[in-house]
């Protein structure tokens, strides 16, 4: 058995027990977040992912109601032809030209619901 202060995580020991209790609640803050993503905005965000995602939360968070479109069929610079792709893209204009730049990683992203 590795030792009290031994992280298997980072493959390094703890100074103290307080930087083992910091690290720890650091993340158990992150995998709640994870949790709350995965229910709240339908994505199922890896853990490598965190970073990214927590990045860009204020661009995901306006465009939740359509993750749908924006996997299948959100493309830049595209025109639909079909009426109600063309109303989703009209009335989300705003918000699907913010998240362009990250368009390849919400792509990845699984979907929940």
């Amino acid at each position: 058995m590795p030792s009290l202060n031994y992280c298997c995580e980072t493959g390094k020991y703890f100074e103290s027990d307080e930087e083992k209790k910091k690290y720890n609640n650091n993340r158990k803050n992150i995998f709640s977040k994870l949790y709350y993503w995965n229910k709240n905005f339908g994505y199922k965000v890896p853990f490598d992912d965190y970073e990214k995602f927590n990045k860009n939360i204020k661009y995901i968070r306006n465009i939740k109601d359509i993750k749908k479109f924006i996997k299948d069929e959100y493309e830049i610079n595209k025109f639909y032809e079909d009426k109600k792709n063309q109303e989703i893209y009209a009335k989300n204009y705003v918000a699907l030209t913010k998240i362009d730049p990250i368009l390849d990683f919400l792509k990845k992203l699984e979907i929940v619901d």
